[in-house]
């Protein structure tokens, strides 16, 4: 370390530690954590792959000041650059709720609070499965990857929980949101800001019915694209249920206006040490019946003690979607 080095760091601690005694200056706790996993195409890959690749990986970080400001960092890897970039970064405040960790104490509210930074957008319900450690099925559905593919996005969101409902409303950049079936003639590139939320009520023990709006908009303030969907999940002992409908409209600024839409139904039977899964699922873009999908998914997966499975997935392709069968290892800490 030369002097430079040594002086600067002298100077920060001093400034770190002005006006405080060494045992009234409390630095943050920050817990680490983390997860990745190796796939392995046993059958009918692309065919410019390889056997087998990794499919995320992810170091995540946490820290909490009082228990009322938290923040959290995602650093995941990008298998196309080969290289890691910040994955979320998000500012998490928590001002009211019914606990001794928020600003205000509230009754009736359980939790309620603001978000800021970086985050997977809250648009449906398989948004909370997008980290592979999280999701037993090895692929996500077909309209979710084909409508917004696991939108991630920079921006602002409130959020609400109770007993009955949860509510979070957002305003985003919208330059993370992605349509791939998007006309020729979209100004979609020239995408500038978007908006929108979602409402999940707990209607009955372990049942949920929600409903998502999103709005993408361009520099010009005209709308680009919308989204809207409603969602579903039930879970009673080991079985699990989840399954959306979603509509895409594209090209709003452009003279050919589409209408996309699809839906997907899975289940999972997870009773301890193994578990099997079944998903069918389906895509259709207007004006593009080539381009129809619809898929078969059947799973089953061995938990090789607490944050390590090992899972096989075998897809049936209907219409255009191809039969492909494969494998994955996941380890998360």
């Amino acid at each position: 370390m030369n002097t430079k080095t040594t002086l600067i760091t002298f100077l920060m601690i001093m400034l770190l530690t002005a006006g405080n005694s060494p045992a009234e200056l409390e630095l943050p706790s920050v817990e680490f954590s983390g997860f990745a996993d190796v796939l392995w195409q046993i059958d009918n890959g692309p065919e410019d792959s390889e056997d087998f690749a990794i499919g995320q990986a992810e170091i995540d970080l946490a820290a909490s000041l009082s228990d009322r400001v938290n923040l959290e960092m995602a650093l995941a890897y990008d298998p196309d650059s080969g290289s890691f970039g910040l994955g979320a970064l998000v500012m998490d405040l928590a001002l009211l709720g019914s606990g001794e960790n928020h600003f205000h104490h509230s009754n009736t509210i359980e939790n309620a609070g603001l978000l800021i930074g970086q985050m997977d957008v809250p648009f449906g319900i398989d948004w909370m499965f997008y980290p592979s450690l999280d999701r037993q099925f090895i692929t996500g559905p077909l309209v979710v990857a084909d409508t917004h593919d696991g939108w991630n996005d920079l921006g602002i969101a409130v959020y609400l929980e109770t007993s009955l409902l949860n509510a979070v409303i957002y305003r985003l950049n919208g330059t993370g949101y992605e349509a791939p079936f998007l006309p020729d003639d979209s100004v979609g590139g020239d995408i500038s800001g978007a908006f929108g939320g979602r409402l999940g009520l707990n209607a009955l023990s372990g049942f949920e019915l929600g409903g998502s709006f999103a709005s993408i908009g361009n520099q010009d303030g005209d709308q680009v694209s919308s989204l809207w969907g409603v969602d579903a999940q039930w879970a009673t002992g080991p079985v699990y249920f989840k399954g959306e409908y979603i509509v895409q409209k594209v090209g709003l600024d452009a003279a050919l206006e589409l209408q996309h839409d699809g839906s997907y139904v899975e289940g999972m039977y997870h009773p301890g040490g193994y578990f099997l899964l079944a998903r069918y699922g389906s895509f259709s873009p207007e004006g593009d019946e080539f381009s129809r999908e619809s898929r078969v998914c059947l799973g089953a997966g061995y938990v090789v003690q607490d944050g390590a499975e090992i899972r096989l997935e075998h897809q049936i392709g209907i219409d255009v979607a191809p039969d492909r069968t494969v494998a994955q290892f996941v380890v998360g800490f």
